[in-house]
């Protein structure tokens, strides 16, 4: 199990207490650092402890069984994750909580595997039409899940002045889930309006925010129809089908628009060839077999080999126009399409 210490929400006060309560042998554990500036303690789990939300105080989650975490060297936008220096697994193996907070543990919430519920002064009439938002729905998925818990935190985590902006864009995302069936409505606005509150939204606020996020969002989900997926066959007679041509990237052998696989042992030049190809793409310049490529600008997302000391300078060497590919580490977030648009004018080469 692993003791999640957020210092943005008063974790690292919140730890502080417990290691001068507990003795520092609390800390003798497997720990890895957060890009955020955050922990997390990692310790054997002899009972079979579930997930909890503030149950150790403000700022500190608990991961257990049904829980997730990122562990090391795993990359967001924020940075890396890295072990503490000394605390990796192989130098400092996961320890066992002291028996009195084992014990306090075990009495915790067994439903904050998911999302928190929301306080709300103990009901959640404020929200006036919260009797009317469906519980019958299918249950929240796992990845439902996980992203209705990164909003929420995000909710927390805002700055005063950018809270409401903040609430409102994720009630939207969520909103789109609800309508793919992936995360359950009720659920969605009792753990959004739980995180509001905290961070001192006002009551009226946070539902009108929530209302009109959720309509907007479920009218505009992700991906057009995946809210009837689930539920119905969507096809059409082979009679129906009009024949096309196959566009082509190289021809033959690489379609346009369609997914293609470049598989092989180790060592084969596999990424050799997809940078070649990326170069010759670049420019115009023909197939390796002499056939008609076509030409464009090229996006390589790679999480193996690094952009300075692999990628660029494989390029180079194969002739690329290198302003007219952008490598990318990471493909999370994307805030900038003027970016395939530069990649889109004619090479200079």
């Amino acid at each position: 199990m692993v003791i999640d210490v957020d210092p943005r929400n008063g974790g690292a006060e919140t730890w502080a207490r417990l290691v001068e309560e507990y003795g520092p042998k609390l800390e003798k554990t497997t720990t890895s650092l957060t890009p955020s500036g955050g922990q997390h303690f990692i310790y054997r789990d002899p009972v079979g402890l579930r997930c909890s939300t503030g149950l150790l105080g403000r700022g500190i989650d608990v991961k257990a069984e049904g829980g997730m975490v990122v562990l090391p060297p795993s990359i967001n936008l924020d940075g890396q994750y890295r072990w503490k220096d000394g605390y990796g697994p192989f130098e400092t193996p996961p320890a066992t909580l002291p028996n009195e907070l084992l014990a306090l543990l075990e009495r915790g919430d067994e439903e904050d595997c998911q999302p928190p519920s929301a306080p709300c002064d103990g009901n959640l009439d404020h929200l006036e039409n919260l009797d009317n938002v469906p519980s019958g729905q299918g249950a929240t998925t796992a990845y439902g899940r996980k992203v209705l818990t990164d909003e929420a935190n995000r909710i927390r985590s805002a700055r005063e002045g950018e809270r409401n902006d903040t609430l409102n864009l994720a009630v939207f995302k969520v909103g789109q889930l609800v309508q793919e069936g992936q995360i359950n409505e009720r659920e969605a606005v009792e753990v959004l309006f739980a995180a509001a509150r905290e961070v001192g939204l006002g009551t009226e606020e946070i539902r009108r925010t929530i209302e009109s996020g959720l309509t907007a969002g479920k009218a505009n989900p992700r991906t057009k129809g995946a809210s009837i997926c689930r539920e119905a066959t969507i096809g059409q007679l082979a009679s129906q089908v009009k024949p096309e041509a196959v566009d082509w990237l190289w021809k033959d052998r690489i379609p346009l628009a369609k997914l293609t696989v470049i598989d092989g042992d180790p060592g084969l030049g596999k990424s050799m060839l997809t940078l070649d190809l990326a170069a010759r793409v670049s420019t115009g310049k023909g197939s390796p077999d002499e056939k008609p490529l076509a030409e464009g600008g090229v996006v390589i997302l790679s999480a193996e080999d690094g952009a300075a000391d692999t990628i660029a300078p494989r390029l180079i060497a194969s002739g690329a126009d290198p302003s007219r590919i952008e490598s990318w580490m990471s493909a999370s977030r994307f805030k900038s399409p003027t970016t395939f648009r530069k990649l889109r004018r004619p090479s200079t080469k």
